[in-house]
């Protein structure tokens, strides 16, 4: 897989994917990442799991996506969630039936879950709190995973989002060079997430308040 412009995040022939209606930046930039995957990699290899903190979000989501020809499914309650994994797993391109797409909130829909199917996840907001973005990340990159995993993350410049980004990076860079302390606030992390509490300390609001925004303006993949 090619590597992304670090000027605009873009991958080679991203930016020449067309984008039917009008949804915003951050929406219209996850479907034309998703269009340029399935382009890219075929509507099997593309399979992506995509994650966000807002359920209105990925309501907006679905429908652009459905309006852009990418077949997606957010399913709604554990019955609906387990018909939606069983059709994403059989992944019968040849139907146009099966979704390619699986819409979920990040922390109700990371845990617990084995789709090694998808070699791809989209995260639509930046996430604070590492474990978050881990937990994401593992429902793919995991034993069975007989691919290369890739997480895409957006960001939108010169907002809270980009603040938001910024400390998470310091957050993940602490927590490969921290060792016994980093994996405690891991630890601490995952806990706050598996109940619902915010991942935001008073501190981390104030660092955030008090950071300028302007790196840069669209979405990234690693």
């Amino acid at each position: 897989m090619p590597a992304p412009s670090a000027a605009t995040g873009l991958y080679p022939g991203e930016e020449d994917m067309h984008v039917a209606g009008s949804y915003g930046t951050k929406v219209e930039a996850v479907v034309r990442r998703a269009k340029w995957l399935l382009a890219t990699e075929g509507p099997a290899a593309g399979r992506m799991l995509i994650f966000s903190a807002w359920v209105g979000v990925l309501d907006v989501l679905s429908h652009a996506l459905a309006a852009n020809g990418v077949r997606a499914t957010q399913p709604r309650g554990p019955k609906a969630l387990g018909d939606a994994i069983a059709a994403f797993r059989r992944g019968d391109a040849a139907s146009h039936r099966d979704p390619v797409a699986l819409l979920m909130p990040i922390r109700a829909g990371a845990n617990g879950l084995n789709l090694t199917e998808a070699a791809h996840v989209l995260l639509v907001e930046p996430q604070a709190d590492p474990a978050a973005e881990a937990q994401a990340a593992g429902r793919v990159h995991r034993i069975g995973q007989a691919r290369p995993t890739t997480v895409h993350r957006f960001v939108v410049g010169g907002t809270v989002e980009d603040g938001v980004d910024r400390l998470a990076r310091v957050r993940r860079a602490a927590l490969t060079s921290g060792g016994e302390g980093a994996a405690a606030a891991a630890a601490a992390g995952a806990t706050k997430a598996r109940h619902g509490e915010p991942a935001l300390t008073v501190k981390d609001v104030v660092r955030l308040l008090q950071q300028g925004g302007g790196r840069r303006v669209g979405e990234g993949g690693e």
